[in-house]
């Protein structure tokens, strides 16, 4: 007997309601000015830091492994100032996910898009890598104002509306892929299309390699070069922050990488974690320190975030 088909959920049941409410308050501070929006973000960072602990405390132990040339204050200070920063790029996110795209116009700066453009003219399409900074949605809406047609990839979500409201919103900008759909990513690559990628995360030893990460022996996906490999496609590293005096923000695209991939997977992800740790060292509070970037360990080697 086949099997029957799963109902499709209901999201106006009552475990989604506190999602509905967040939802809507994100709506409405979305359509905030950026320097109110950067205002608001402060204010919720702060309380924040205090009441997450989980999470601070992960962001202090990322400060410490990863700048050790930082005194004791100055970690904690820098910590604080990353939490601060994802509140106000909760915020940022949510004037990606609902706000008018045209209103970033007057507050983008672009440096090196000839890179992406001379690249895609190669017409083996072009993987770009970039990072999990706070501004991630940002750099997506950027990205929209710049092509006509761009692909991204994306984790699902488990909440079922978070990831509805999610897929939804990032496909007014440009098409989403699950990562997971490597189908598709070869179509896009071997169709000439610009495909961005993160491979910053840990998603754990069986598809990783390990590799420096601001010196430290961390768990990188592999995929990059096998992505690299499949039509030849030029690789370019990209970066999205807001300027720090607030006024707006400013993405980078860099030339295309000389000699990647070489095909030793150990080589190709420290390479790509360098050129990442550059652009990181420029707004280092902008970059999503709230996550165990570490989580994995080489055989023998006790956890950081117990």
């Amino acid at each position: 007997m086949a099997e029957l088909e799963k109902p499709a959920e209901n999201l106006h049941a009552p475990k989604y309601w506190g999602t509905w409410l967040g939802l809507g308050i994100l709506r409405v501070l979305g359509r905030l000015s950026l320097k109110n929006q950067v205002r608001v973000g402060t204010v919720i960072g702060h309380l924040g830091y205090w009441l997450i602990a989980r999470r601070r405390k992960i962001t202090k132990v990322n400060i410490r492994l990863c700048f050790p040339e930082l005194d004791a204050n100055e970690q904690k200070k820098l910590a604080k100032d990353c939490v601060v920063q994802n509140a106000i790029g909760l915020i940022e996110t949510a004037r990606a996910w609902f706000a008018d795209p045209a209103t970033i116009d007057a507050e983008m700066e672009v440096v090196g898009f000839e890179n992406v453009q001379q690249a895609l003219e190669q017409g083996r399409g072009l993987l770009v890598i970039g990072g999990h900074y706070s501004t991630l949605d940002i750099g997506c809406l950027i990205t929209s104002r710049l092509l006509d047609e761009f692909y991204g990839m994306y984790r699902p979500q488990k909440n079922a509306l978070m990831d509805k409201t999610m897929r939804e919103s990032r496909l007014r900008l440009g098409k989403i892929i699950d990562r997971r759909d490597m189908r598709t990513i070869v179509r896009a690559l071997k169709g000439g299309k610009f495909v961005w990628y993160a491979p910053d995360q840990d998603y754990g030893p069986e598809v990783s390699v390990f590799a420096p990460f601001f010196g430290v022996q961390a768990a990188t996906i592999k995929t990059t070069t096998k992505l690299a490999q499949i039509n030849d496609s030029p690789v370019l590293i990209t970066s999205y922050h807001r300027k720090m005096d607030n006024s707006g923000y400013v993405m980078r695209f860099g030339p295309v990488l000389k000699d990647f991939p070489t095909g030793d997977e150990v080589v190709d992800a420290s390479r790509i974690n360098h050129e990442l740790e550059k652009e990181i060292r420029k707004y280092p509070g902008q970059y999503m320190w709230v996550h165990r970037r570490f989580k994995t360990r080489p055989p023998g080697e006790q956890g950081f975030y117990q």
